[in-house]
């Protein structure tokens, strides 16, 4: 039962530890309604608040932890875990940007030459920006250059359907779609052209510098803006198509967009 006078509940929570509140303190409170934050969050059953759902930190991979926790400039995994939870809730569109992208990579290989293979996630040395609909980062000099050299970039991607797409990328210019991103050399596709949804990398000679993004055939950029509880409508709906197409092709980024009715 909820006091409207007292702007809190008079029966606690039933559902009281899980191991997102064990990150999140601010949920231990079982008689408080969505994290005192209502703009934000809804609670129709009472039980759990309800938004983008987001996988938790202990249930990424060791890579992508790393990657957070140089993010998040920390060494210490408990408050990397801590700025994961409060980053999905305060950022979620560049959380869903962070698991996409990193997903994605984590089922690509690519040929070094001579036999030797890495997987894509780990050629990415830092994560030094997240937007969102990218990452941006620095590569592993020595892996960039086997891959494109001997590789002749060569790359295999493990699908969601148990089938592997295979192919060459040359980095260059333009693709007939787009041109490179501000602040880079070249732009080259983990996939071809037609075949989204795709991994886009933009490269930078100076630095090793990279931007990566997954791009979706309608619209081409990631809608994640889109599913921020503030703004859920049935504009999610693209989002939720988006997700579709992904998870055909990588399987499940580790989030979901929930459709619900805007907030009055």
């Amino acid at each position: 039962m909820y006091s409207s006078k007292l702007g809190r509940f008079t029966a606690v929570d039933p559902i009281q530890v899980t191991p997102t509140r064990m990150n999140d303190p601010q949920q231990f409170n079982a008689y408080i309604y969505v994290r005192n934050n209502p703009f934000s969050y809804t609670d129709p059953t009472g039980e759990e608040k309800e938004a983008t759902d987001f996988v938790t930190f202990d249930k990424l991979s060791k890579k992508q932890q790393e990657l957070l926790m140089g993010y998040f400039k920390t060494t210490d995994a408990k408050e990397a875990a801590t700025k994961w939870t409060t980053f999905t809730e305060k950022s979620n569109a560049e959380a869903a940007a962070f698991l996409s992208v990193t997903n994605a990579l984590s089922k690509t290989t690519l040929d070094l030459g001579g036999g030797k293979t890495i997987n894509a996630l780990d050629m990415v040395k830092n994560v030094s920006e997240i937007k969102f609909d990218r990452i941006e980062g620095n590569l592993d000099k020595a892996s960039f250059d086997k891959w494109q050299g001997e590789g002749k970039g060569g790359f295999s991607i493990a699908l969601a359907n148990g089938k592997t797409e295979t192919g060459n990328v040359k980095f260059g210019g333009t693709d007939g779609l787009g041109s490179v991103h501000k602040g880079y050399d070249v732009q080259g596709y983990t996939s071809g052209n037609s075949n989204f949804p795709r991994i886009q990398w933009n490269f930078r000679k100076s630095d090793y510098g990279t931007d990566i993004d997954v791009d979706g055939f309608k619209p081409w950029i990631v809608p994640f803006v889109i599913p921020n509880p503030k703004h859920r409508t049935d504009a999610n709906s693209d989002a939720r198509q988006w997700l579709k197409d992904y998870e055909k092709k990588f399987g499940n980024p580790g989030f979901s967009v929930k459709e619900a009715k805007k907030k009055n």
